[in-house]
């Protein structure tokens, strides 16, 4: 079973949300409310989009996939949000290699790693994405839910 194509498309959503709530957060909230709130706020946006495209992708492209492919699938989709964030540090921000992962704040930064964790936990677990309203909203044309 294919690796690559499922944690390439998740990846691409999540980042690809990721990248645009940055963008909002940093010309937007950020100059009303600081780093650490404007941080906070886009967090829990960004986990909806992960558990949304987790949902999708476990219905649709590994629907039969045992545990083990969806925590291969999981762990390479995270390793390249993390290759990905590493790159946009560097070339965008002009941050070093220790800035972008460890030079944090202390709270937002906290939540960030934990992010990631629940990015995977929520992937690999079928029975929850099954269960999500919001996977059974986005299943099937019309807002239909399939049955489990």
């Amino acid at each position: 079973m294919n690796t690559v194509k499922p944690a390439v498309v998740y990846f691409l959503l999540v980042f690809g949300a990721g990248f645009v709530l940055g963008i909002i957060r940093v010309l937007v909230i950020l100059p009303l409310v600081g780093e650490r709130a404007a941080e906070l706020i886009e967090m829990p946006f960004l986990l909806t989009v992960i558990v949304i495209a987790a949902c999708w992708l476990n219905r649709h492209l590994l629907p039969d996939a045992q545990a083990q492919h969806r925590i291969a699938v999981g762990l390479l989709a995270m390793g390249l949000v993390l290759a990905a964030d590493l790159v946009v540090g560097i070339t965008l921000r002009g941050l070093s290699l220790s800035e972008v992962f460890f030079d944090r704040d202390p709270v937002s930064g906290t939540a960030y790693y934990p992010a990631h964790i629940i990015h995977e936990r929520f992937y690999c677990n079928r029975r929850y994405a099954a269960a999500t309203s919001l996977a059974a909203a986005f299943s099937r044309p019309g807002g239909q839910a399939r049955p489990s």
